[in-house]
């Protein structure tokens, strides 16, 4: 298990350096932007990564990395809060790591992931 997708993603230039630029301003707006990188670059993450491919994979990548890592944690840690839940919806869950990992150790739980259609493509059926 590697992290090492979520570092990327946060050392890409087009992701980190956005918030470097953008913070200040982004604090003195009266009406805030969802975040600064949305005001750096005119969109905001997600759109982006609908529009470019490449970004769409690396955006992709990491949070399914750091969904493997937190769901392992979490299933180890907390994962009687499953127990008794015949059903469950990740909604924005990318290409559905959390849900795969909450299935494989609850084989009776039925897990459906709802994502934008950019991410959907890309997932894995």
């Amino acid at each position: 298990m590697s992290l090492s997708p979520t570092l990327t993603l946060g050392l890409y230039p087009i992701s980190s350096l956005p918030l470097a630029m953008a913070m200040g301003a982004w604090f003195r707006q009266d009406l805030l932007q969802p975040w600064p990188y949305a005001l750096a670059r005119g969109k905001n993450m997600w759109e982006r990564a609908g529009c470019e491919a490449s970004f769409n994979a690396l955006v992709n990548d990491a949070m399914a990395s750091d969904s493997r890592f937190t769901m392992r944690i979490v299933l180890k840690e907390c994962g009687e809060i499953f127990h008794g839940i015949s059903s469950l919806v990740d909604f924005a869950g990318g290409v559905g790591a959390a849900a795969n990992a909450i299935a494989s150790a609850f084989p009776d739980l039925r897990c459906s992931v709802l994502g934008l259609p950019h991410v959907v493509a890309r997932a894995p059926s």
